[in-house]
């Protein structure tokens, strides 16, 4: 290019090229005022140039650009801060006519000299716009389209242009279901559509999304419920617009709904079962109280033999019925959630071993064989609940004997291991030689109200609550339970739970072993193979030195080898049960060899009256009790010291405290007992005067409250549920009426089995609980707690010199216990003596003569005449007698008669002793 040519051909092209673009070309002046307007602008805005060079820019602009114009300007040449100058935008041009059309403006600035101006490049974009438009059309009804066949609910919002948020698009087939589409309610806000108590939740929704928030929320409308969703659309750092969609869920809230009256009603109905069972309970156990306490009363009265087998039965009948009752009771409980699990620390050996005394005396009457064994490397003390773990012992062992018909039942205890947390993991076994069970009966055990054998014949009773109480037992206390069994074979029920160790070192503390019982040479003759096992590794565990035989022959010759090659045992433990070598025989033959003699003996027996059977060192009756074994032996090898003995002296000339008065005690300040009960109240009244109390009676807790106020009482004891006012509110009244008195002890006495009874009774101001039945010795030990001491029964003074209280054929304590005056054991012990030898004399007769019927008869009559004054001795020895003439086995029953006569004989110098 020609860099010398004229400025005014310059010019002349500039302005050529001005003239001949398609965009608009305006220059303006600091004041505003138009300096140029190109052919382009004046086909843009339909002025000619001359109409409008010389006026003011805004002349071209429709409101709110006009007034927005002059403002720009002077903030730019104030301020140097461009809010239009070098920014391309869309706004909009007014033209000649009037009309508005759509341009895109860009400005920049320019000087001449000092002299600041403004250019503007303008397009009309009215096509564009147009084209645009259109495409969004096209674009929106296709849209539309296809969100009008989806299910959901589809809408979308923006802001008009006064900032409200307003409806833009409204779709789907839920949309039209309750009558809302986007023509119903385009450019429309919640306000304008809906009631005020609805618009004013969306509306807080709606401003919520715009600000950049996903909202979520359910709304009701014509019937439906959705469940809707905001979302935000950003343009930039704004929010733009907001497309929400909602899910029909009006069959999920109305199942929710029905669902929730379900639980409602299904929590109703178990609040009414929990009532319904606190009254069966009471209902039930109220006449049981006067069943069971009328038969103890009975019981402990002068009653001939067949009528004390009459109060045996109901007895028994009574205790089975309350059993089954207290395992409703408990499964209740478990269904409704409210069994808790104690945490106490308990000596596992001694609760193990006394499920078998409770047991012993059924698994005798059964004839089978009941053993236990508990670890001795499981520690000394545990954590836990212990009565929930003798409910399941006794559960499983009580099932175990019931379906055994011959052998055994052991009740077994094993520490398994010692976890990660430190808890002792015991694993309990219940092992017997019963009929067993089938795959198919074993599938359907632990489960309620179900047993092995269901028909209307089968042999043995129960609920079907027994084991799945136990199994829920077991989980409630973190562990689990199962069984292995063979159909004929016997059954092993079994449990694990793991039991914290209590942190005291005391509590754990190892049993010491004296150094002088460590390398004790022991000899255990067991024909029974699994006690045998069970004595073994009891003396290992000490450190003993043990082997075993299981008959007397062997054992014979390894106690001749051991002494010959001067290694002899120190001690035999002996069970025989073999007619061809009995414990009896072994001993004797055993005592003939001089060799032996210094050898002690243990003599293991079902029975403790097989001690006459032969002079053994010392007894144990099975099962043999681990501490019990221990202690044997340690006194057979270690003797007490004569210190000792003069303290168990000493020990045994205490009179026992337990023994009551007859005479009434306290009829200055008597008992108060209120019951409505008739049944309940005369057991009650009865059981007070058996114990050598006196007692006012009233029938209901306002009667109970004027008494209270009227007369100075020892003690109340107050039934729960009475006409009129019960035992809780009346207890309340008295407490507040009694204030500033001295406070009366109050017992609650209730047939309810709750876990909250107790709670709610001592927060009424009760002292004690008794639950119903009550028993006698229950009674006894209460009122001993909390009667004045001066009030208290004394205990008559007994002449403990006159016999050895361990070794009486008849138990004092029970029989003053039992009858109180001295008159009346006097004259039951006459009777027993002069009664007794012509009935012996019968028995002997009907025995030599082989007469089953009389000679069991006989026998039944003298074991219920020594029962009544506890001779017990006596009453098994009869026992035996009767058993045996029953199955006609004369050789046996006569050598049990020989064993009564020669035992009556020292009964009758023990009384004779007595009474003088």
């Amino acid at each position: 290019m020609n860099q010398n040519k004229p400025q005014n051909e310059w010019d002349q092209a500039a302005q050529l090229v001005i003239d001949n673009v398609l965009d608009g070309i305006i220059t303006i002046n600091r004041q505003g005022i138009i300096e140029s307007f190109n052919p382009a602008a004046e086909r843009i805005f339909g002025y000619a140039s001359e109409e409008v060079v010389g006026r003011n820019v805004s002349t071209l602009m429709p409101e709110p650009y006009k007034s927005e114009h002059d403002t720009y300007v002077d903030n730019y040449v104030n301020t140097g801060k461009a809010q239009i100058i070098g920014i391309g935008r869309e706004v909009t041009g007014k033209r000649k006519d009037g009309s508005t059309f759509p341009m895109d403006l860009a400005v920049s600035e320019f000087f001449i000299g000092e002299d600041i101006h403004f250019v503007g490049i303008v397009k009309d974009i009215t096509e564009r716009k147009e084209t645009e438009a259109a495409l969004e059309k096209a674009l929106r009804d296709n849209f539309e389209h296809t969100v009008k066949n989806l299910q959901n609910l589809i809408f979308k919002l923006k802001k008009d242009k006064h900032g409200k948020i307003v409806y833009k698009l409204m779709e789907g087939q839920n949309a039209q279901e309750i009558g809302l589409t986007t023509a119903s309610l385009f450019n429309q806000t919640p306000v304008d559509i809906f009631p005020a108590y609805m618009a004013a939740p969306l509306e807080s929704y709606h401003e919520r999304a715009f600000e950049g928030e996903n909202v979520n929320y359910e709304w009701s409308f014509a019937g439906k419920v959705f469940y809707i969703s905001l979302s935000p659309i950003f343009e930039g750092s704004l929010v733009s617009e907001v497309v929400g969609s909602g899910i029909d869920i009006t069959d999920r809230k109305k199942m929710e709904e029905a669902l929730a009256l379900t639980r409602d009603q299904a929590l109703e109905a178990s609040e009414l079962k929990s009532q319904f069972l606190a009254n069966m309970s009471h209902e039930i156990r109220t006449p049981m109280n006067g069943i069971i306490g009328m038969v103890d009363v009975l019981m402990d009265t002068p009653l001939t033999d067949e009528q004390q087998e009459y109060v045996h039965i109901i007895r028994d009948s009574s205790q089975a019925l309350l059993t089954i009752i207290n395992d409703i009771l408990d499964y209740s409980k478990m269904e409704a959630g409210k069994m808790t699990i104690e945490q106490v620390p308990f000596l596992p050996t001694p609760l193990v071993e006394s499920i078998a005394e409770i047991l012993l005396p059924k698994a005798r009457h059964k004839g089978i064989s009941l053993l236990t064994y508990i670890d001795p490397s499981i520690p000394r003390s545990l954590l836990g609940d212990p009565g929930r773990l003798r409910q399941i012992l006794l559960n499983l062992s009580d099932n175990a004997i019931k379906f055994t018909t011959e052998g055994s039942v052991l009740i077994r205890a094993i520490l398994r291991k010692i976890d990660d947390e430190g808890k002792a993991v015991i694993h309990f076994a219940i092992i017997d030689t019963g009929i067993g069970l089938s795959d198919e009966e074993q599938s359907r055990l632990f489960q309620p109200f179900v047993q092995s054998d269901g028909s209307t014949t089968r042999k043995f009773g129960g609920t079907g609550l027994g084991l799945a109480i136990s199994k829920r037992l077991v989980e409630l206390m973190g562990g689990e339970i199962g069984v292995e069994s063979e159909k004929e074979n016997g059954s092993t029920f079994w449990f694990n739970i793991p039991f914290p160790i209590p942190s005291s070192l005391e509590e754990n503390s190892e049993r010491t072993i004296d150094t002088a019982m460590e390398n004790l040479r022991i000899l255990i003759v067991d024909d029974h193979d699994d006690e045998r096992e069970i004595l073994e590794k009891y003396v290992n565990s000490w450190g003993m030195f043990s082997t075993s035989f299981e008959n007397g022959i062997e054992a014979l010759a390894e106690l001749q080898k051991a002494a010959i090659n001067n290694t002899p045992y120190d001690l035999v433990i002996v069970h025989l049960e073999n007619p061809g070598m009995n414990a009896s025989t072994f001993y004797q033959i055993v005592k003939q060899t001089p060799y032996l003699s210094n050898v002690h003996f243990i003599l293991i027996s079902d029975l403790t009256e097989n001690k006459k059977e032969a002079a053994y060192d010392a007894y144990l009756s099975k099962p043999v009790k681990q501490s019990q074994l221990f202690d044997c032996i340690a006194n057979l090898v270690r003797p007490v010291e004569e210190e000792e003995e003069d303290t168990a002296e000493q020990e045994k000339d205490r009179p026992d405290r337990h023994t009551p008065s007859p005479k009434v005690v306290n009829q200055h300040h008597p008992i108060l007992l209120a019951e409505d009960n008739p049944m309940n109240r005369k057991v009650a009244f009865f059981q007070l005067e058996k114990l050598g109390y006196a007692a006012d009676v009233v029938t209901n807790g306002r009667e109970a409250v004027e008494k209270a106020a009227e007369q100075d009482y020892a003690l109340i004891l107050m039934d729960i549920q009475m006409p009129e006012m019960d035992g809780v509110e009346a207890a309340k009244t008295i407490r507040r009426n009694t204030s500033s008195k001295k406070r009366i002890p109050i017992i609650a006495m209730t047939a309810n089995a709750m876990k909250s009874d107790r709670e709610k009774y001592l927060k009424a101001g009760m002292d004690d609980y008794l639950s119903k039945p009550v028993k006698l010795e229950k009674l006894r030990e209460t009122l001993e707690r909390w009667m004045p001491k001066d009030e208290t029964r004394p205990a008559v003074k007994v002449d403990t010199n006159a016999f050895d209280e361990e070794n009486a054929p008849i138990s004092l304590p029970r029989l003053q216990d039992s009858y109180g005056d001295e008159e009346m054991v006097n004259e039951l012990l006459t009777i027993f003596l002069t009664t007794t030898p012509g009935m012996m004399e019968n028995l002997q007769q009907s025995i030599q003569a082989k007469s089953g019927e009389a000679a069991k008869e006989t026998a039944h009559s003298l074991k219920g005449s020594a029962a009544v004054i506890y001779a017990d001795t006596f009453t098994q020895l009869s026992k035996e007698i009767e058993q045996a003439a029953k199955a006609g086995h004369w050789e046996m029953a006569l050598s049990a008669y020989e064993r009564l006569s020669s035992h009556f004989e020292e009964l009758k110098r023990f009384i004779q002793r007595l009474k003088n």
